[in-house]
């Protein structure tokens, strides 16, 4: 069963993933690629236009590894699309760099 978790979680982990495209130019809109899953991957893509809000997240052992989760929040769809295990440091980048002046509205640490 050890074993089995290991490879699950190892499987898990090279799946995790994340892109921004189309940030910083004026003529196309940004998007935000994520990926994550093991048994049932999935790969989201959202344009900045449809995220209308942002949460940073991180549980204790989250804390102690020092990666958050990213919550994009949209309208439609499920709602919410998760960035998981993203350093800690690079959270508030990644929302700056979809939508620029988002980070500086609601900072709370």
């Amino acid at each position: 069963v050890a074993a089995g978790a290991v490879g699950l979680a190892w499987d898990r982990y090279r799946s995790l993933g994340h892109a921004v495209l189309g940030a910083g130019t004026t003529d196309a809109p940004a998007w935000l690629i994520t990926r994550g899953g093991s048994l049932d991957r999935r790969r989201v893509s959202l344009e900045a236009d449809g995220i209308i809000g942002w949460t940073v997240r991180q549980s204790f052992f989250q804390r102690r590894a020092g990666v958050a989760t990213v919550v994009a929040a949209t309208p439609a769809g499920t709602g919410r699309y998760e960035v998981v295990d993203l350093p800690a440091e690079q959270a508030w980048a990644l929302v700056e760099a979809v939508t620029p002046g988002a980070g500086d509205a609601w900072v709370c640490r």
